[in-house]
């Protein structure tokens, strides 16, 4: 099977080192029987949507409330799952 856009545009992503260089190469080596439009297609796509996969469970709340570097709701307001949270409200807001 050929590369999805998302799959393209996360390992093109990596080319670059963070911090370092404002741009990266990505050398792309196509099949001769990927057809253009397809290549568009993986080149030019819209990326994949991501959503977190966060779980505060019992055993991460205790070994945060261990730590004395760190408090769970430091943990909870940094994370992706709740950037998707804090960015979805006004959607929500606009139904109600």
């Amino acid at each position: 099977r050929w590369l999805t856009s998302g799959e393209y545009i996360q390992m093109a992503g990596r080319a670059g080192r963070r911090g370092i260089d404002d741009r990266g190469v990505v050398i792309s080596m196509l099949d001769t029987r990927l057809d253009p439009q397809a290549a568009k297609a993986i080149v030019c796509g819209q990326a994949c949507p991501m959503s977190s996969r966060f779980h505060l469970g019992y055993t991460m709340l205790l070994n945060a409330m261990r730590s004395s570097v760190t408090d769970p709701e430091a943990i909870i307001s940094k994370s992706f799952y709740q950037f998707q949270h804090r960015a979805a409200t006004p959607a929500m807001l606009v139904k109600i």
